[in-house]
C-alpha cells in the first residue's frame, strides 16, 4: 500500500540523470554539486539569523504549487516527444539518444515536482507555533529552495537539448518545425 506513495524510483532516477555528459555514470562531483551545495543556503541562514516571516511563507508556498502545476504540464509535453517506432523519422541510434535525453528529462521534471511538494510542506511546517519545528523547517526551506534552483537549470538545459535537437534535425525546414511545433 505505501508502495504506492514511494519517491525511490524518481530519486534514483534523478541520481542517474546527474552525470557528466560523456559519461554514463554518476560523477561524484556532480553529485556533491547537486545535492551538497545547496546546504550551503541554510547555513548562511543560520549564521545571519534570518526568519522567514508569513508573508514570505505564503508566497513561497504559492510560488512552489504553481511550478509544480506547471511542471506537471511539462511532464505531458515531455511525453508527446517520444518518437515512434514505426515513423522512421531517425535511425537507430538517433532515436536512442533521443530517448535517453527524453528519459533524463522525465526524472528531472519529476524529482523537481517532488522537490516543490516538499518545500510545500516545509513551509506549512514554518507556521506552526512550535519553535524548534519551525527554525528545522526554515533549514529545509532554505536547503529545498537552492537545490530547486539547480533542478530547474537541468530541466531547463535537458529541454533546451530537445529543442535544439528537434530544430536541427537534417533537412528540417521552417515548415516542418512548424508543423512539429505547433501541428499546423
Amino acid at each position: 500500500m505505501l508502495s504506492n506513495y514511494s519517491l525511490g524510483s524518481i530519486f534514483s532516477g534523478q541520481v542517474k540523470t546527474v552525470r557528466k555528459a560523456d559519461s554514463r555514470l554518476a560523477s561524484a562531483w556532480c553529485l556533491f554539486f547537486f545535492f551538497a551545495a545547496p546546504a550551503i543556503s541554510p547555513v548562511i541562514q543560520y549564521k545571519l539569523k534570518l526568519h522567514l516571516d508569513k508573508d514570505l511563507v505564503s508566497i513561497i508556498i504559492s510560488a512552489a504549487s504553481i511550478f509544480a502545476g506547471l511542471l506537471l504540464n511539462l511532464l505531458v509535453i515531455v511525453y508527446g516527444i517520444i518518437p515512434s517506432k514505426e515513423g522512421g523519422d531517425f535511425d537507430d541510434k538517433t532515436r536512442k539518444d533521443l530517448l535517453e535525453v527524453i528519459e533524463s528529462t522525465f526524472y528531472n521534471i519529476s524529482y523537481a515536482i517532488a522537490c516543490s511538494l516538499v518545500l510545500v510542506v516545509f513551509s506549512l511546517a514554518v507556521l506552526t507555533e512550535i519553535t524548534t519545528v519551525t527554525r528545522i523547517s526554515e533549514l529545509f526551506v532554505y536547503y529545498l529552495g537552492a537545490h530547486l534552483l539547480l533542478c530547474i537549470t537541468l530541466v531547463l538545459r535537458r529541454c533546451h537539448s530537445l529543442m535544439e535537437f528537434r530544430l536541427t534535425k537534417k533537412g528540417t525546414t521552417r515548415a516542418q518545425i512548424a508543423q512539429d511545433t505547433w501541428g499546423r
